[in-house]
């Protein structure tokens, strides 16, 4: 029929506007599907009457810059607190470890020594300085939500979210690092057995847990070239 092909099109560039979050463009599309044929039908349901309703209703770039802020406030959200809550996993993972550290021998040689100490004190202020950018991150975000109803957002917001959320990433990937050197670095002196099987899978789960960082730090990217306005 001519009024579900007049619907149809709209609603396919309306998905289109949306492109940039795909789980909103589904939900939208539902709803203004409904809504179109509901003032279709109360004027004879005829396909003129689909194209009045649709003209009313606005087009659909127009519509996508409506709902744009709302799905901009919620995907900045999940990221800046993904991240920190993933830099606690981290900090989860170091103290596990430390529960059952492998202890650095005593007869171990000066080098091997200072490696420890320089990568322990890499850990530390690195993760430090990932925690206070991820908070900050996620203090800039809930402003935004606060201002929500008198400011409008848009694509330049999200990437001033997106780069709290990489900043937070390289100091978080320096410690994840520094916190495996440490690992390596007292292996050779260790014996087979519980401490030394924690000490690999604290590692192994750091380094999951920064890959998921970096997958969703690039999800984030994709999504913000697909944010066309």
């Amino acid at each position: 029929m001519a009024e579900q092909k007049a619907l149809s099109d709209y609603l396919a560039r309306l998905a289109a506007e949306l492109s940039f979050d795909s789980d909103l463009a589904a939900r939208v599309q539902l709803e203004v599907a409904s809504h179109l044929q509901d003032a279709a039908d109360g004027q004879g349901g005829s396909v003129d009457a689909m194209e009045i309703a649709i003209q009313r209703f606005g087009s659909p770039v127009w519509l996508a810059r409506q709902f744009a802020d709302v799905s901009l406030l919620r995907r900045a959200t999940q990221l800046s607190s993904t991240i920190l809550l993933i830099a606690g996993g981290v900090f989860l993972a170091m103290k596990t470890r430390g529960l059952f550290a492998v202890q650095p021998l005593a007869a171990a040689s000066d080098h091997l020594q200072m490696i420890q100490a320089v990568a322990f004190s890499i850990d530390k202020v690195s993760f430090l300085a990932a925690v206070l950018l991820g908070a900050v991150g996620c203090m800039y975000v809930a402003a935004g939500r606060l201002l929500a109803p008198f400011q409008r957002r848009g694509a330049a917001y999200f990437r001033r979210c997106l780069f709290f959320s990489w900043i937070t990433a390289w100091p978080l990937a320096l410690c994840v690092v520094a916190d495996v050197t440490l690992v390596v670095a007292r292996l050779p002196g260790a014996t087979v057995g519980l401490s030394t099987a924690v000490s690999l899978l604290s590692a192994a789960s750091q380094i999951f847990l920064l890959a998921i960082v970096v997958l969703i730090v690039r999800k984030a990217l994709r999504r913000l070239e697909r944010f066309g306005f």
